[in-house]
């Protein structure tokens, strides 16, 4: 068996530990999923400032990069909201590229 060293030399997981700073807060990390969960739930509500806040939030929490497009897809949604009242399927598309493959996507697709 190789020393353990040798297995954390792996560069997907140095460059993940190096982003952060050799930690990471699994906790924080599901603040941030939480957080993007409730952005999606303000945009099906109708509430755009619930949901910017929620993504900003989202942002603000991750520490791996997940939620590095919501901010902005969020916020086109939000002003599609605002403007017309209902969400452009640009702005789905957006929100679904922003969240990846998984509940969050089905979510999106509820909107």
């Amino acid at each position: 068996m190789p020393p353990l060293f040798v297995w954390f030399s792996v560069p997907k997981f140095s460059k993940l530990s190096a982003t952060l700073g050799g930690r990471m807060d699994g906790q924080q990390q599901r603040k941030a999923l939480s957080a993007a969960e409730r952005s999606i739930h303000q945009l099906a509500g109708g509430k755009p400032e619930g949901a910017e806040r929620a993504a900003a939030l989202a942002a603000e929490l991750d520490q791996i990069g997940v939620f590095s497009a919501l901010t902005s897809a969020v916020s086109q949604a939000a002003t599609d909201l605002r403007g017309a009242g209902v969400i452009s399927e640009a702005a789905k598309a957006a929100l679904v590229d922003a969240v990846g493959p998984g509940p969050l996507a089905a979510a999106v697709s509820q909107l």
